[in-house]
């Protein structure tokens, strides 16, 4: 189910088997370039969550903050570069198996890759249709421009359940 607000899509999933819930994801499709004086505001809005993972990871205006960039111990591996200051964000929020006999089944792994084909989706539903590459380039400067701008980045912040760990 996608629940469509001005700068976010609410795309929620319910995973069944014959007619009982095993389990549900929460993620939400991020459009930053509408939302770039006030990212902060609007992803605190959205949840705890979301807004801790704004907070942690991206300056005010929802670009990587340079430290993840060029810092010697903070960049860690250096996978993350400036690819990530362009595109829509994909935040997966929660992801559970509510069914104990279900876990380990690869259950997540498929909710994980639908919500990803999802948003992709929904990214793709803001974008130009039928335009040609004359036609992106002068609305976007170039082809590489309307790319970097229309890739959907996915985040999450991995967990655990607490109530599987509270006996």
């Amino acid at each position: 189910m996608i629940s469509p607000h001005t700068w976010r899509d609410n795309i929620t999933a319910k995973c069944t088997h014959e007619g009982k819930t095993i389990g549900r994801a929460i993620a939400r499709l991020i459009h930053r370039g509408m939302i770039t004086r006030d990212f902060w505001e609007e992803m605190d809005e959205c949840s705890l969550d979301v807004g801790k993972i704004a907070w942690m990871l991206f300056d005010w205006y929802g670009f990587l903050k340079d430290k993840f960039k060029s810092h010697s111990v903070h960049r860690g591996t250096g996978v993350w570069g400036s690819e990530l200051d362009d595109g829509p964000l994909l935040i997966i929020e929660e992801m559970y198996i509510t069914d104990i006999e279900w876990r380990r089944k690869g259950i997540g792994h498929a909710m994980a890759k639908q919500l990803l084909v999802v948003g992709e989706k929904c990214a793709s539903s803001a974008k130009p249709r039928d335009m040609s590459p004359g036609l992106i380039a002068l609305e976007f400067g170039s082809v590489a421009q309307f790319q970097k701008l229309s890739t959907v980045h996915a985040i999450v912040i991995p967990g655990y359940l607490k109530e599987d760990v509270k006996p």
